[in-house]
This record gives structure tokens, sequence and C-alpha cells, in this order.
């Protein structure tokens, strides 16, 4: 648990460091992984959940799989950013910080971008998490990335329920912001 301020507001985050497997054996625990509260314990940031690769565990055995409703992606080598709104201005966040070198960087990149501003903020006051992947060629991981900054919005989630709004959502939301 890490408190930080941003824009004269303090947050609260909560990441797990240590993957335990005992840690995955209560559910509540795979939401810590970058869930951001304000002061008055409010959610205003929900991160993807943990998740693991097929085969990692007993529960993510290939066979005991259901994917008749499943997409599938392309894996990009970028790191996930949560944004959380103050005041109208919007802070984006990696999994443990908004002060991490990589926030920083989507930060400057996309900080001032008017078209991640209002939808930020209409995110936010309808209380949803806009989970992207910001790839960049000053934050390469493994893949190196011959291109500008990019922040790709891979998922809408509720802060209340967990909830992740259907891809058709998504989708409007891409081509309308």
């Amino acid at each position: 648990v890490k408190k930080e301020t941003v824009g004269g507001r303090e947050f609260t985050i909560v990441s797990y460091i240590f993957n335990d497997p005992d840690l995955w054996k209560n559910p509540v625990n795979f939401e810590a992984r970058g869930i951001t509260f304000d002061e008055d314990g409010d959610i205003v940031s929900r991160p993807f959940e943990k998740f693991f690769n097929v085969g990692e565990n007993s529960f993510t055995q290939f066979g005991d799989l259901d994917f008749t409703d499943a997409e599938y992606f392309d894996k990009v080598d970028g790191s996930m950013i949560t944004p959380v709104v103050v005041d109208g201005k919007v802070y984006f966040k990696t999994k443990k910080s908004f002060y991490s070198e990589v926030a920083q960087s989507c930060q400057k990149d996309f900080g001032d971008d008017e078209r991640y501003i209002k939808f930020c903020n209409i995110c936010a006051e309808y209380r949803i998490t806009p989970i992207f992947e910001y790839t960049s060629p000053m934050n390469r991981i493994v893949v190196d990335y011959g291109y500008e900054p990019k922040l790709t919005l891979l998922a809408l989630r509720s802060n209340d329920t967990g909830y992740y709004l259907p891809r058709f959502m998504i989708t409007e939301c891409h081509d309308h912001y």
C-alpha cells in the first residue's frame, strides 16, 4: 500500500510486490494490481485484475477454460496505464505509481492532449477506468518501437462493480475520440 499526492490530493495505491501462490487463494487479492482510492476511500482507478498465463496454475489449465466468447488481440510490448482525473486534469499512473519513469513519460507525451483529457474526464464522470497500453521508443521493454509514443485503449472497467464494458463500447469510444 502506497500513498501519493497528485494535483493536491492524496491517493492510496494497492499493488502486490511478490507473486506468492498463497496470495491468490483469496480472490480479493486479484484486485491488488494498482487499484487506487481517493481520500474518501472511493475507487478512482481500477486496472485489470491479476491474470495468469494458460497452464500457469491449477485454474488456468487449457482444457478447463471456456473460450466460447473469447476475443484475441495482439499483445504489444507496452506498459499498463490508467488515468486519474483531479479537477479536470488527467494524471497517468502505472500499476505502482504516478511518479514512475513510465508514468512520467506517458504524462509528458499525452497529459496535455485534449482528446485524452476529454475522454478521461467523461470516463471519470461515469466512474469508469479506461485501461491503456503505453508504448514508446523511450519505454522499450523488449520490442524496439520505431514510431511515436502511443496509448492504446484496451478496456473500460467500472470502478464500482469491476465489470468490463462490452467491446462495442470500446470501439465506439475509440472511433468517437
